[in-house]
């Protein structure tokens, strides 16, 4: 055992009393230890929610805060006798309870299915159909996969059916076309007649309520019930097995929240200049993984025991607390070379005076960055464990069936955001991995940056609805899944009976309108303010005609506009009266989705 400045220490959530103008009463929320502090530590408390050792935490504190700088022992020994007193939290105690709660376990009895979404897209299939070819042929590897078909017109579905007969003599090859999900969901009907239009709903593509909508969810769905009590990898077809990575990536694993932005690039050209190849097999990569104790992944990955450097500098919000039973790998996924999606163009937006300085003072450089297709490699230099909800099916992830997987609303295109809110809310002690290589993904289809204000302004639907309601839904950490999942159904099931189900919405999805649109304008609002300050390589000013200037300037003001017409009243529009009517089917399908997983993991 490190003598106690070598080890990692981090403040968890606490609470502070005040005593008086001198002194404040600090108390650890999960175990009520208690400890007098000077007043004035309030301004760095939360400098100490990182993991870091006790001199190290002195640095950093009056690094920041000048008037402290020459104090730094008198720092040290105050969180000695913060130590003594059980207010910090240390990463040996991480660790011990992360090795006391696992239990030895392996996936490698459970099968894995490649899953392929496909849609209108038989030349992009193909190509995704020969890089398996390839692929299983450089790894001497055979993976089951299968085509799970929703083109909406009948000469995709035969060109497809085509190909897979065509690609079956090289690869384990399954070909799901309408007429094959039409025969499962019958048979799942005759052996639950009373719960056939609720799986219709969830499943068949001809259910009134799906036709003419777009029902990316229910491809989740029925991949969710084929495969219950296994694993599978959902593939995008439009997706390409040329897996590249980071020069300086690491096996050492991370904890994050949420995954780390990736890196833009103007061109494929110049991301193939600073990439290269990953070395591994990436569909084995999510195998040897998923579905794995959370520890033992840690240390297939490092080839080592745990270790207090895992933790070191990592802020102890992104770190899952060890449960009683530790989780497992419950998703896992990688990151993505090609179109980053709109989700991320104003964050870029908004970090170029920072990373692209020169951009913002030139205004030709600037035009023809903005014209530019939107190019990144989504992925980091390290593999990352997930305690957030960020399970987004950019290219491919593995999803653990194991236990009940929640199904997600059939049409839209929020079926990942919803999935991954049940996911955490059935299983707050799992967590996902994201590998740290990417998959190249969509290049064909690569856009221009899209800055424009009204894409901050997006509609709700009603997996966004229905992902408010399960994150903002309390409930204990000693309740099993089943619980939870009859805690959400009922909960469900009485705001639609009692009429307050609109209510109830109407207040979430303002709220959370609110709060996304007062960060995007504080953090435009920072920026602007900022602008006439000094910025990196020794550039000044951003002058008034800079078009990055005057696009913050534009966006800024529309968000105050529509700040300020936020008090207009969702609870009467339509839009809210067609999100209830869908959440109350959703919410009487959930008991008929149970009774058909556990029926298909038999």
């Amino acid at each position: 055992m490190p003598n106690i400045e070598k080890r990692l220490f981090a403040l968890p959530d606490f609470t502070i009393q005040p005593i008086d103008n001198h002194a404040v009463m600090l108390i650890r929320s999960d175990t009520g230890a208690v400890a007098a502090v000077d007043a004035r530590w309030q301004h760095f408390l939360s400098d100490l929610r990182v993991f870091r050792t006790l001199p190290a935490h002195a640095s950093v504190i009056a690094n920041n805060i000048p008037q402290l700088r020459g104090h730094e022992n008198g720092l040290v020994n105050g969180f000695k006798d913060l130590v003594s007193r059980g207010l910090f939290y240390s990463a040996d105690e991480f660790l011990l309870k992360l090795e006391s709660g696992s239990y030895p376990a392996s996936p490698s009895h459970k099968p894995l299915t490649l899953c392929i979404r496909t849609c209108n897209r038989p030349h992009l299939l193909r190509r995704l159909l020969q890089s398996l070819v390839e692929n299983a042929k450089r790894f001497k590897s055979r993976w089951p996969v299968e085509i799970l078909e929703d083109s909406k017109h009948s000469h995709d579905c035969l060109a497809n059916r085509s190909l897979a007969a065509e690609f079956a003599t090289q690869l384990d090859l399954r070909y799901v076309g309408l007429e094959e999900q039409e025969s499962f969901i019958s048979e799942l009907c005759r052996h639950q007649p009373d719960d056939c239009d609720s799986l219709r709903w969830l499943l068949d593509p001809k259910h009134p309520a799906n036709v003419n909508q777009p029902t990316h969810g229910r491809l989740y769905n029925l991949a969710f019930l084929m495969h219950a009590g296994q694993r599978i990898l959902l593939i995008d077809d439009d997706t390409v097995l040329r897996a590249l990575q980071l020069p300086n990536a690491s096996k050492q694993p991370i904890f994050r929240i949420q995954p780390a932005p990736g890196v833009f690039f103007p061109d494929s050209e110049t991301a193939n200049s600073c990439l290269q190849p990953f070395d591994g097999d990436p569909l084995a990569a999510h195998a040897d993984y998923l579905g794995l104790p959370i520890v033992y992944a840690i240390k297939r990955m490092t080839d080592s025991r745990l270790e207090q450097r895992l933790l070191e500098n990592q802020s102890i919000d992104d770190i899952p607390p060890p449960k009683n039973k530790t989780g497992i790998l419950r998703y896992t996924h990688n990151g993505f070379l090609g179109d980053t999606g709109t989700t991320s163009d104003h964050l870029r937006l908004y970090k170029l005076r920072l990373d692209a300085p020169e951009l913002v003072v030139d205004p030709e450089a600037y035009l023809r960055f903005r014209h530019a297709p939107r190019f990144a490699f989504g992925s980091s230099d390290s593999p990352q464990i997930l305690s957030g909800t960020h399970l987004h099916h950019a290219t491919c992830v593995g999803l653990d069936l194991s236990d009940l997987m929640p199904p997600v609303i059939p049409t839209g295109r929020s079926e990942d955001g919803l999935l991954a809110s049940l996911m955490r809310f059935l299983y707050p002690a799992d967590a996902g991995l994201r590998h740290a290589f990417a998959l190249e993904h969509g290049l064909e289809a690569v856009k221009p940056w899209a800055f424009e204000a009204e894409l901050l302004f997006k509609p709700f639907d009603v997996s966004t609805a229905a992902s408010l309601w399960t994150s903002q839904l309390p409930s204990g950490l000693d309740l099993t899944p089943s619980q939870r999942w009859s805690l959400l159904a009922q909960t469900l099931r009485n705001s639609v009976e009692s009429g307050t189900l609109p209510v109830r919405l109407a207040g979430m999805l303002e709220q959370h309108r609110n709060e996304s649109l007062s960060f995007q304008f504080a953090v435009i609002h920072g920026e602007l303010a900022i602008h006439t300050a000094n910025t990196p390589n020794g550039i000044k000013q951003i002058p008034d005609d800079s078009p990055w200037r005057q696009e913050l300037e534009a966006i800024s003001y529309r968000l105050s506009q529509q700040l300020r017409d936020s008090h207009s009243a969702p609870d009467t529009s339509p839009e809210l009266d067609r999100i209830c009517s869908k959440i109350d089917t959703y919410s009487q399908a959930l008991a008929p989705w149970t009774r058909a997983f556990e029926s298909s993991q038999q």
